[in-house]
């Protein structure tokens, strides 16, 4: 291996640096003797344990690593929406404790809908048909809408009353004052 001595000014003081220079055989070298000695490591293990039971020689088992992937937050900030969420579900969620979810939400949906199915029936006709149209998802939104054309025709009902009434008392002053 060639060694050769690198010399960086910095500022005030002048800093030397020794480097050595590997050639691509040395290198394969180096990491062939690194596993090597790896697995003679294993072996002396497996041999202290006389079976390859994961035991540690005091009959504990060894755990090995589970593979999960860790996300930070850059990673999670440049992450859909739908990715990150599978993520998630995949990380927290048990298979058969979604499907549970699922069926549970599915059943709150068909009451839902039945009850609004209920209530909208039970309307005046004067505003049963525009609720209708309007296909609510929830019951709060069919009562809203509902509450909100009821006081239209109420407030509608009560301008035309105020218009008779002042007609009335216009026509009556007219016949009393001939």
């Amino acid at each position: 291996m060639a060694s050769k001595k690198r010399t960086t000014r910095a500022s005030l003081a002048t800093t030397t640096t020794t480097t050595t220079s590997v050639t691509n055989a040395q290198l394969k070298a180096l990491i062939d003797q690194g596993i090597a000695d790896a697995l003679a490591a294993h072996d002396v293990d497996r041999s202290m344990n006389g079976d390859d039971s994961h035991n540690l020689g005091m009959g504990v088992r060894r755990q090995a690593p589970l593979a999960r992937e860790t996300v930070g937050h850059d990673v999670a900030y440049t992450m859909t929406w739908i990715n990150l969420k599978n993520k998630m579900t995949d990380k927290y969620c048990l298979k058969g404790e979604i499907k549970k979810l699922e069926v549970e939400m599915w059943n709150l949906k068909v009451k839902e809908s039945y009850k609004i199915e209920k209530y909208v029936g039970g309307l005046p006709d004067m505003i049963h048909g525009s609720v209708m149209a309007t296909k609510p998802k929830t019951m709060q939104d069919a009562i809203e809408f509902a509450t909100e054309l009821i006081d239209k025709k109420i407030s509608t009902f009560a301008e035309c009353q105020a218009k008779n009434k002042r007609k009335f008392k216009d026509t009556s002053n007219n016949n009393q004052s001939q």
